[in-house]
């Protein structure tokens, strides 16, 4: 339960260089040993800060600048969103950044400053919009994805697209039956789509308003945990296998082939 910096320079021979324990929310640090949402579950760079998301408690800062002595430098508490329902899902989920503000989901969206608006410089982080969904009280989002004046979040149940330009009055656009077999579903943006897993089905989000799946899941891709996009490829982390598929030039019609496996 802890921030590790670790020198990659050597492949072969990767080691930790710097290792920062983070803010626990028990009552002692043995109980914090067995509770997992004292563990550090998501971590966003932004220029030489670290955001990390602690589940019982809200988000943590921390100055890598120096990798071998991180430096926490700020500790945010996220109130319940909804404390007079004692079944809502009180845990922060995940966390994005994109320019003076990050964006923080649990029972709906939290939108923080975190820098000046005009000059840029790093801020003690304050809430200035909040954007609240009853129907995700016990399950909460599991991700959100920045995109222009845009937000998407997803979450067992649904995807919702959330217009983010005025961050003190954020509104929701558009909602959206989550289509997985099992209901759950996470994505990454790459140019005009979105890649939402666990199938990989690839949506159309040139008008945000008015989302478009044009691929519902790839042939050969069962329970994809996560992925990352390079260029033409997709890199996919599927029931502990590397899949690797060329997602370049795909049609209405036809599934990816994959390279390898």
């Amino acid at each position: 339960f802890g921030l590790s910096i670790i020198d990659i320079s050597d492949l072969c021979k990767p080691k930790v260089v710097g290792y920062l324990r983070t803010h626990c929310f028990c009552c002692s640090k043995e109980e914090c040993k067995f509770n997992y949402n004292s563990f550090a579950t998501n971590i966003v760079l932004n220029s030489h800060y670290v955001y990390i998301t602690i589940p019982s408690f809200g988000f943590q800062v921390v100055d890598i600048q120096n990798p071998s002595a991180p430096v926490s430098v700020s500790i945010t508490e996220m109130p319940n969103d909804f404390p007079n329902y004692y079944f809502a899902k009180p845990y922060v989920s995940r966390i994005n950044i994109q320019g003076h503000y990050a964006y923080v989901t649990k029972s709906g969206l939290h939108i923080i400053q975190i820098e000046n608006v005009e000059t840029g410089n790093p801020i003690q982080p304050m809430t200035v919009g909040r954007l609240y969904t009853l129907g995700e009280l016990t399950s909460g989002f599991n991700s959100v994805s920045i995109t222009g004046n845009y937000a998407y979040m997803s979450s067992d149940y649904q995807i919702v697209v959330v217009d983010i330009s005025v961050p003190s009055n954020p509104r929701i656009l558009k909602s959206m039956e989550c289509t997985s077999e099992d209901g759950r579903c996470s994505f990454i943006f790459h140019g005009n789509y979105a890649y939402v897993l666990p199938q990989l089905s690839i949506m159309d989000v040139r008008n945000p308003t008015e989302p478009t799946t044009i691929l519902n899941g790839i042939k050969g891709i069962d329970y994809a945990h996560n992925f990352y996009i390079h260029k033409n490829y997709a890199y996919i982390s599927d029931n502990n296998v590397l899949k690797v598929v060329d997602i370049s030039g795909f049609t209405l019609d036809k599934n990816e082939k994959f390279l390898h496996e």
